[in-house]
């Protein structure tokens, strides 16, 4: 016997998603190389995008910059709340908040089915 997975899902018990993306010329410039190797390894995990950044060292334990919760949906690593009480009285390192482009009202970077990091975390 054997079995096949749906679409989005692999592993021998097809409990494991896949994330893939697709890159396009904005993907292409946003990545910033030219290098073939990268943009294989952001097509393969866009998540981890582990090759690509060098994982981090967080508590003594390699993390990688996210994983892949679903298909086609990554979570990033977490690595500490932002706490606007902090940032007021200490600023610096504790104003950290998830990234927000800049530059949406002259660009849309997302699909109509994606948003930026909303939580408190970063």
């Amino acid at each position: 016997d054997t079995c096949q997975c749906e679409k989005g899902w692999k592993g021998f018990d097809c409990r494991t998603p896949i994330c893939e993306a697709v890159i396009n010329s904005l993907i292409r410039k946003q990545l910033m190389t030219a290098d073939e190797e990268k943009l294989r390894i952001f097509e393969t995990d866009p998540c981890g995008m582990v090759g690509f950044y060098d994982a981090e060292n967080f508590k003594g334990v390699e993390y990688s910059r996210g994983n892949c919760t679903l298909p086609n949906q990554c979570t990033c690593l977490c690595k500490q709340a932002y706490d606007a009480k902090l940032c007021n009285e200490f600023g610096g390192e504790y104003c950290n908040v998830p990234f927000q482009d800049q530059l949406y009202s002259y660009r849309n970077v997302l699909a109509p089915n994606e948003l930026f990091g909303t939580r408190t975390c970063f």
